[in-house]
């Protein structure tokens, strides 16, 4: 188990990760959880919870992370089989989860803003999927019944954008914007979205 930590500065004291796991060598099932950054101002691309090629199908969790006015908030490089859990982001300047080419990914119980202007493409996104698969966006049983699962609130990004992306489920979600889009599917397939909702957006849906 990693954690709990309160960490006051990221790896390269202005600019950096709070937790980076590289799993080249790792065998074994492993937790993250309760890491509080208690910092902010870092550059929009630097993580609070990064994890590289760690592909263990016994599973990793990623659970009650939280951050304000950080970069990204987790960040998945090349890793699969991977529980995001009570994850707290508010007003980060990039991605408050980004999936880079990974897959078996479920998430659930989070509060996801992002608040970011001007930014790259794509790194305000509350959620950017890229060249990912096997995610599970709620709809798994560690989502209260009947009951929103996660909400994405951003402000020039967009809420979920799955580019390049296949099977997902997003069930009881929340996207609210002030004029981009809920949910977007670029080059995205076998996507069932449902039991979910979209306000304040110009468009909810986009394919």
């Amino acid at each position: 188990m990693i954690g709990p930590w309160a960490i006051t500065a990221p790896s390269g004291g202005s600019s950096g990760w709070a937790v980076r796991v590289d799993g080249g060598g790792i065998t074994s099932t492993f937790t993250i959880t309760g890491i509080s950054a208690n910092y902010s101002g870092v550059p929009f691309i630097d993580p609070v919870i990064l994890l590289v090629n760690v592909n263990n199908p016994s599973g990793t969790t990623i659970s009650n992370i939280s951050a304000n006015e950080d970069g990204r908030g987790v960040e998945l490089d090349s890793s699969s089989y991977v529980t995001l859990d009570q994850l707290s982001f508010n007003k980060m300047t990039g991605n408050s989860v980004f999936i880079n080419g990974s897959s078996h990914v479920t998430m659930s119980n989070s509060k996801l803003k992002s608040t970011a202007d001007g930014q790259v493409p794509h790194n305000a996104d509350g959620l950017y999927a890229l060249n990912s698969a096997y995610l599970s966006i709620g709809g798994v049983a560690a989502c209260p019944k009947s009951q929103i699962c996660n909400s994405f609130d951003y402000n020039t990004g967009f809420g979920v954008y799955l580019q390049n992306t296949h099977d997902v489920i997003i069930d009881h979600a929340t996207a609210n914007a002030a004029d981009t889009g809920g949910y977007i599917l670029d080059n995205a397939s076998n996507v069932t979205l449902e039991n979910s909702t979209a306000g304040g957006a110009a468009r909810s849906v986009s394919r």
